[in-house]
This record gives C-alpha cells, sequence and structure tokens, in this order.
C-alpha cells in the first residue's frame, strides 16, 4: 500500500513539473514560437540565409594598375656621361636631359613606345648635344612590392643616336684636320631603364627613371658654315670603336 502510495506521489510530482515546460512550448507569444514563425515564413519565400565565410577579393597585388590605352609621358633631368675609343676616353660631364615618350599600354603591365630625348654637356671648349631616338618596351617588374598608386617598372630601348659637338673655336685634336666648326657622330644606341610610376593624392601620375645607354658611333661627319649654311667637308667611317655611355636619371609626367 505504501509503495502504491509512493509511485502515485512521484507520478503528480513530475506531471507538475512538466505543465510549466509544455506550456511554453506550445505559448504563440514566446520568443520560441515568434522564431519559429519568422523560419517558416522564410522558408516560404526566400531561403534562410546561412552563416558562411566570404572568399578574399581576387585581387592580384603582384600586378601593377596601369590603363590600357595610348599615353604620353614627358619628364626633365641630369645625365652623366664618358666619351670611349682607341684612341681617346674623356669624361663629358654632368648635363641636362629631356625626354618624351609615346606609347600604347596593355596587358596591366606591358607597354609599346616610341622615345625621344636629347642632352646636353659642356666640356672645355665643346658643347655636346646627343640626340636619340628609339623603340622601347617597358614592362612590370615581377619581383618589387606593389601597391594600389605605385607601379614600378623595367624598359628596354633600342634605336638610332646622333652626338653632335659644337666647337667653341678651333676643332680640338684629334679632330682639327676637318676643319670644321662641328662633327656629328651617328650610331646605334641600347639602353635600359628602371622606374615606377605614382599616382598623386590630386590624380596626377607622375614618374622616375633610372636609365643607362650605350652608344656605338660609326659614322663621322665633319660640318662648317658657309654664310650660315652647314656644308658637310668631310664624312667618314668610324673604326676606333667609339662609344658613348651616359646614365640619365628622369623625373616626369604623363601627359595623359
Amino acid at each position: 500500500m505504501q509503495k502504491q502510495t509512493f509511485a502515485v506521489s512521484l507520478a503528480a510530482f513530475i506531471l507538475i513539473l512538466g505543465i510549466p515546460f509544455v506550456a511554453n512550448a506550445q505559448d504563440p507569444d514566446s520568443p520560441a514560437t515568434e522564431k519559429s514563425a519568422a523560419a517558416g515564413t522564410l522558408s516560404e519565400g526566400v531561403e534562410a540565409p546561412t552563416l558562411a565565410l566570404a572568399p578574399p577579393p581576387l585581387i592580384d597585388e603582384d600586378k601593377p594598375h596601369w590603363t590600357d590605352g595610348v599615353h604620353i609621358i614627358a619628364g626633365v633631368g641630369v645625365n652623366a656621361s664618358t666619351f670611349d675609343s682607341r684612341t681617346q676616353a674623356r669624361s663629358l660631364g654632368v648635363g641636362l636631359n629631356l625626354r618624351s615618350d609615346v606609347g600604347y599600354y596593355f596587358g596591366n603591365g606591358m607597354g609599346l613606345e616610341l622615345s625621344g630625348s636629347v642632352m646636353f654637356n659642356k666640356v672645355r671648349e665643346s658643347l655636346l648635344w646627343n640626340t636619340t631616338f628609339a623603340a622601347g618596351f617597358r614592362f612590370g617588374l615581377p619581383f618589387a612590392k606593389r601597391a594600389e598608386n605605385f607601379a614600378p617598372y623595367g624598359r628596354i630601348l633600342i634605336g638610332r643616336a646622333t652626338n653632335v659637338s659644337i666647337f667653341d673655336g678651333d676643332a680640338p685634336a684629334p679632330y682639327g684636320q676637318y676643319n670644321a666648326n662641328r662633327l656629328q657622330l651617328e650610331g646605334t644606341m641600347w639602353g635600359l631603364g628602371i622606374g615606377f610610376f605614382q599616382r598623386s593624392s590630386s590624380g596626377r601620375i607622375w614618374y622616375m627613371e633610372l636609365t643607362g645607354e650605350r652608344h656605338e658611333m660609326r659614322k663621322l661627319e665633319a660640318i662648317t658654315d658657309v654664310n650660315d649654311v652647314p656644308i658637310v667637308v668631310a664624312e667618314e667611317t668610324i673604326r676606333d670603336n667609339s662609344e658613348l655611355y651616359a646614365v640619365c636619371l628622369t623625373f616626369g609626367l604623363m601627359v595623359f
């Protein structure tokens, strides 16, 4: 009899404890019911969002951000030059240089260009005026760190060079035999350059470039002025390995 009474009391106690949980589960105003209703509404229309990690943006920071198309850049700087041959070797000192390039950029890091530059130097009694016209290939450097507004590059140049020496007085040795007031030496040029583009806070793109050039002089013309008209008085092929070496540091802007 006592066992039956204890069993009935235990069952009644469990029933009393379970009433609040059952009521809470069936209460339409409870938060759990509201969440279930919201989930049911989403399931009828748009699928409920799932938690997932978004993939990183596909931005390759190992490539410079170059704008495709035709661009013109122009700059001014300084050069240091040296002339060397079998008969003489002399430093041409430091002078001014001007440079302009027209190029078509493509592939987010390459460009085909036509380049022109002029270098001026003064050595003793001579004024040196060197002009080059070259075709070039500009490319992004694969090993340099890049940023959104910073694009380092390298470039290769090949073309023609003309070096004019204007004498103040008589031509220096060994050019006195030509009885001329200036000499014009022509030949092939090769060049290698390294530099970078930088976009300023105002949006203007500027650049800095260090270029090394080698000019092989293979043709000489001695020129004199007759009644202010230049006359070639002598012309010959250069066979003494006359070469000009120049290092140029240029600062400039992208015109467009």
